[in-house]
């Protein structure tokens, strides 16, 4: 008869309690285990995944906040045709003018920025990937 064991908990050397180990806590005990043994490769095997879930956590924000931006956009560039067919009030049309410049910027900045987290990632996933057929 054969016996696989699972092992899904580990006791937390600070204090004495057994924690899961898919938990923050306990992978944190695991790494340090691997480290004290000289685990070579194995600690960043832990973190990849954790790596590339924050990023992909920071993409989903940045589209969020793009998204936003584009609908201030669309607002503000419907509030400048309505000026646009009214006489005067050039300080209201000047206003609205700078607002879309400085949305348009920021939505230039965000999108390099969300660009530059999709190329992290992956990267992330292809380190990850060729350290996990290596082993």
């Amino acid at each position: 008869m054969i016996y696989i064991y699972i092992f899904n908990k580990i006791q937390n050397p600070e204090t004495g309690k057994w924690v899961n180990t898919n938990g923050p806590v306990g992978k944190r005990v695991l790494r340090n285990y691997v480290r004290q043994i000289g685990g070579g490769m194995l600690p960043n095997l832990f973190n990849k995944k954790g790596k590339i879930e924050k990023i992909q956590s920071e993409i989903e924000t940045l589209k969020n906040k793009l998204d936003d931006l584009r609908d201030q956009q669309q607002h503000k560039e419907d509030e400048e045709r309505q000026l646009a067919r009214k006489d005067g009030d050039e300080v209201a049309r000047a206003n609205v003018s700078q607002s879309l410049e400085d949305l348009r910027d920021k939505i230039n900045k965000l999108e390099a920025e969300l660009e530059a987290k999709k190329a992290k990632k992956t990267a992330l996933e292809a380190k990850k990937a060729a350290q996990e057929a290596k082993s």
